[in-house]
């Protein structure tokens, strides 16, 4: 993602999380990673700032991500601490 569009999707579903980022300039990037989730399906965005802000400011090897539903504000935190815990809202992309 660059200056003009920081937008970056998360399409969950079994039990993997597929994320997603682009720009203006048609490049694209995907990750898909496995994750634990009581999820069946769901697709939302974030400000990729915001996120790796965020992301940044868990210490540990693993990250725990609190959604109700895709529009609602996100928990990010450690699983085992609660030191630390931060919100951000998703956006529409």
């Amino acid at each position: 993602s660059n200056e003009q569009f920081k937008g970056v999707k998360f399409n969950i579903s079994n039990n993997s999380m597929k994320i997603l980022g682009h720009n203006p300039e048609q490049e694209q990037a995907e990750e898909i990673i496995d994750i634990i989730s009581e999820i069946e399906e769901m697709k939302t965005g974030f400000n990729v700032t915001y996120l790796l802000d965020a992301i940044n400011a868990i210490v540990g090897d693993q990250i725990m991500f609190n959604f109700k539903d895709a529009k609602s504000s996100c928990l990010i935190k450690h699983p085992e601490d609660d030191s630390c815990r931060l919100v951000i809202m998703p956006i529409r992309i």
